[in-house]
């Protein structure tokens, strides 16, 4: 592995078993690299196959989840298989290598629980090690930084704002620097001024501890103010990449075009693009693009291959490009 990429997926497959000769597939024949101290947003509608992705790289799958393939994680440039390690050895890195702020965070905290009592059985059961002290100390130096005073750790958490538990949850994930954070639609439900508020809050953090950032959501303009590149996802594969400035201003995938026209700009009528529904093939394989029956410019070719294209750091499979 590169010692400049933290995370390497190689031919990622994932089926939800149904019976023995069929599934549900959630994640097909997914590659990429992730450099460290990037933020990578992974985008697409619901049913793409983003957070069937992060189960993948939070090792938080279910039993009924098929996994084929290979994830590799660097750590000083030693390379780990992540496919291959024991629950224990899971147990070791969460927290430590990685967190994760999971999809409707702020209604994760336990409401029994004093908030400073939630960080401390989070620390504790990683690291038993810990000093008390230092751990307080800690934990107060964090609130203060992102504005929250020291008077809410010992608030339950039906005390606070949507929004100040969401940010709550992204200091828990946060505060014991782990080398990569996953994040699962970290702005879903919050207003237009307090996912301002958790973006910034995303940015200094990022910035502070220079890690790498895992963002999933099918919000895409949130991939426009944060991300460095972007992965979009369709029907459990990656569709297109490229570094945002560079998706944004020229897409080339018609999906991604559509994705990026359905962000509504204030004063203009801009359509929508289809629900999502449907989105998950229940065929173990399929031939073809996935694509092709929602495309405007499906080939009779797209039913039987797609063709990579690959221009620099941009990479797209559509078969519109194959003359190029």
């Amino acid at each position: 592995m590169n010692v400049e990429n933290i995370i390497k997926i190689e031919h990622l497959r994932a089926i939800y078993k149904i019976s023995k000769t069929s599934g549900i597939n959630a994640l097909d024949d997914i590659n990429i690299e992730m450099k460290k101290g990037q933020i990578i947003g992974i985008a697409g509608e619901s049913g793409s196959g983003k957070t069937s992705l992060l189960k993948v790289l939070t090792h938080s799958f279910p039993p009924s989840m098929e996994i084929k393939g290979n994830v590799s994680i660097n750590l000083q440039d030693k390379s780990i298989n992540l496919l291959k390690l024991s629950d224990s050895q899971i147990q070791s890195l969460c927290w430590k290598v990685w967190s994760y702020v999971p999809q409707a965070a702020m209604n994760s905290l336990n409401p029994m629980a004093k908030i400073k009592d939630i960080f401390w059985e989070t620390l504790e059961s990683h690291d038993k090690t810990i000093n008390s002290y230092e751990l307080e100390k800690q934990i107060e130096n964090a609130f203060e930084k992102v504005g929250l005073s020291k008077k809410f750790l010992n608030f339950y958490s039906n005390r606070l704002s949507g929004g100040m538990r969401q940010r709550v949850i992204i200091l828990l994930a946060t505060i014991s620097r782990p080398n990569i954070i996953y994040l699962d639609e970290p702005t879903t439900g919050l207003d237009l001024v307090t996912q301002r508020d958790v973006i910034q809050l995303l940015q200094s953090i990022h910035n502070e501890l220079n890690n790498t950032f895992i963002l999933v959501t099918h919000d895409i303009s949130i991939h426009a103010q944060i991300a460095d590149l972007v992965h979009v996802m369709y029907k459990g594969q990656i569709i297109e990449s490229a570094l945002t400035n560079e998706i944004f201003h020229n897409p080339l995938h018609p999906y991604t075009k559509n994705l990026i026209n359905s962000v509504p700009i204030i004063g203009e009528h801009r359509g929508k693009i289809e629900p999502g529904i449907k989105i998950l093939s229940t065929e173990m394989s399929a031939q073809g693009c996935k694509f092709k029956d929602r495309c405007q410019f499906a080939m009779p070719q797209c039913d039987k291959y797609v063709y990579t294209y690959r221009l620099n750091d941009h990479e797209v499979k559509c078969n519109l490009y194959e003359s190029h």
